[in-house]
């Protein structure tokens, strides 16, 4: 089977992402439909052969995967909660170097 690739882009506060959503038919721990969500620096999706194989090394920031059987979570509101982790940990990553001037 074919591996299905949809790009979302979702805005948290002042950061913008593109996640990368691959729907594996088999990938589960009983082969059941898992879909691998990458979150990735904003940039449109790939149009040629080597933009596809550039943009994970360029943009990629987390790479995880959404299993219906282990969360109860909505495929939209794991995407979301993946980014906020990314916004918080910038904020921190900030705020560390901001009180460090002081």
């Amino acid at each position: 089977m074919k591996k299905e690739v949809r790009y979302e882009t979702y805005r948290i506060e002042r950061d913008v992402y593109t996640v990368k959503l691959t729907h594996l038919p088999y990938g589960g721990i009983s082969y059941n439909p898992i879909v691998r969500v990458q979150v990735m620096e904003w940039h449109l999706p790939p149009r040629n052969l080597w933009e596809r194989i550039t943009e994970w090394w360029k943009y990629n920031i987390s790479d995880s995967e959404w299993d219906p059987l282990l969360t109860d979570s909505s495929l939209d509101a794991y995407c979301i909660s993946k980014c906020c982790a990314e916004t918080v940990r910038r904020m921190r990553i900030k705020r560390g170097d901001e009180e460090w001037v002081r």
